[in-house]
């Protein structure tokens, strides 16, 4: 929830994971995902913010999407 985002006890690792699945759609893989990103900011405004909207508009599987997250923040974090 957005309580818990903001203020529970979880709030910093949440915020570390929206900073770097941002940081991934907009910089990773040669921004690979920018596009895609923009289309599902813009459907975002028009009520399709779901998961599902997300993937479709990247057009990538949620496991490959994980994977090159993960891959982009060991990168960036030097491991």
């Amino acid at each position: 929830s957005y309580g818990a985002y903001n203020t529970g006890t979880d709030a910093r690792r949440y915020i570390a994971q929206s900073y770097t699945l941002m940081s991934f759609l907009v910089h990773g893989g040669k921004g690979k995902y920018r596009e895609g990103l923009a289309e599902y900011l813009r459907s975002s405004f028009k009520g399709k913010s779901a998961l599902t909207h997300l993937l479709k508009a990247l057009d990538v599987k949620e496991k490959v999407l994980e994977e090159e997250w993960t891959a982009y923040v060991m990168d960036v974090a030097g491991r």
